[in-house]
């Protein structure tokens, strides 16, 4: 900064804020939040608002109500048709909710569900190209409505027990191409139906109900593990004529008849990791515990290489752990491998 004579006092000129507004944008552009970058505002009227138009907009542990009127800046500001990315987590209750500790687990949960919605649909009136959302742990059991991001072509979301509701409209999200899923609990046939776009699925820890459904044109890569330890799954229909990469962790009560079926006339990669529970039966006093099934030529390569090429390979393999029952405890764990 360059001295500036003023009568009566000497002070320093602000060479920084004439520069132009492109490479105020790239200083601001290396700030690792975004709301570090908002708080340049307070410098001058120079750099008022001036944050608003970065590409990446990332947020951390900001409070639901400071990070609703963020958002709301965000849009009155906006020049374009919406921001390219959109990025907000939260590691705790406190930081979500905005308050110290004192507050119950309780309480915390419902201030931060009851500010949820507000939150999805500013997050929705942005227009992001990719949107990620992580929230904290074990919202239990309440109910949110996705709404519709019509410009999205990639959405990540991270909870825990939350459900997820659609929107009542029918726009659906028709540029969707990736969707990631991780603690949900959702209608995935429902859901992939609004996606007419869709290119991968991923889907993790997810609770999806006893019959597990997939019907999509355009899905050509699926990653479904579900939450086994809370809810069996009884049936998987999976119809996806482009999908080239399937892979399916699941767990199931033998006690129920399972019933899978797979339609992808083209797939190239496959894993599939089945569950039994542990008070299925079998030959007494031997009871399923697990069944792997994976390319033969994948043996003695490593876990990571379950889901080799499937087009060269003439031979499947069938890994099953068993459990031996005596004396009503579990004493032994064996594996057979059959080709």
């Amino acid at each position: 900064m360059a001295d500036v004579q003023i009568p009566g006092h000497v002070r320093k000129a602000d060479l920084i804020s004439a520069l132009p507004d492109d490479l105020l944008l790239q200083v601001l552009g290396r700030l690792p939040l975004t709301a570090a970058a908002a708080r340049t505002s307070l410098l001058s009227r120079r750099w008022r608002s001036l944050w608003t138009r970065l590409p990446n907009i990332t947020f951390r542990d900001v409070a639901l109500d400071r990070l609703g009127w963020a958002l709301a800046s965000l849009r009155d500001a906006a020049l374009g048709p919406g921001v390219p990315f959109l990025d907000i987590a939260f590691d705790s209750f406190q930081a979500a909710a905005g308050v110290d500790d004192g507050v119950t687990r309780d309480g915390l949960q419902k201030r931060v569900l009851a500010g949820l919605p507000s939150l999805l649909h500013a997050a929705a009136g942005l227009s992001p190209v990719e949107f990620h959302l992580a929230l904290p742990r074990r919202l239990d059991g309440a109910d949110v409505e996705l709404p519709r991001f019509h410009r999205a072509t990639s959405i990540h979301l991270h909870a825990l027990n939350l459900r997820l509701t659609l929107p009542p409209s029918t726009g659906g999200f028709p540029k969707l191409e990736t969707l990631s899923l991780s603690g949900y609990c959702v209608d995935l046939a429902a859901l992939v139906r609004h996606c007419p776009c869709l290119r991968v699925l991923r889907v993790t820890k997810a609770s999806l109900g006893a019959d597990i459904n997939i019907r999509s044109e355009s899905l050509q890569e699926l990653f479904l593990r579900t939450n086994e330890t809370r809810r069996w799954t009884d049936s998987i229909n999976v119809e996806a004529p482009k999908l080239k990469r399937l892979t399916l962790l699941f767990g199931t009560d033998t006690g129920a008849r399972l019933s899978v079926s797979i339609m992808t006339p083209l797939l190239e990669k496959v894993s599939w990791w089945c569950l039994y529970a542990t008070k299925s039966t079998g030959l007494a006093p031997w009871g399923l515990s697990m069944v792997r099934l994976y390319p033969a030529e994948s043996l003695g390569a490593g876990e990571d290489t379950w889901s080799s090429q499937l087009s060269n390979v003439n031979v499947l393999s069938l890994e099953m752990k068993a459990r031996v029952y005596l004396m009503a405890r579990s004493m032994h764990s064996s594996t057979f491998s059959s080709r």
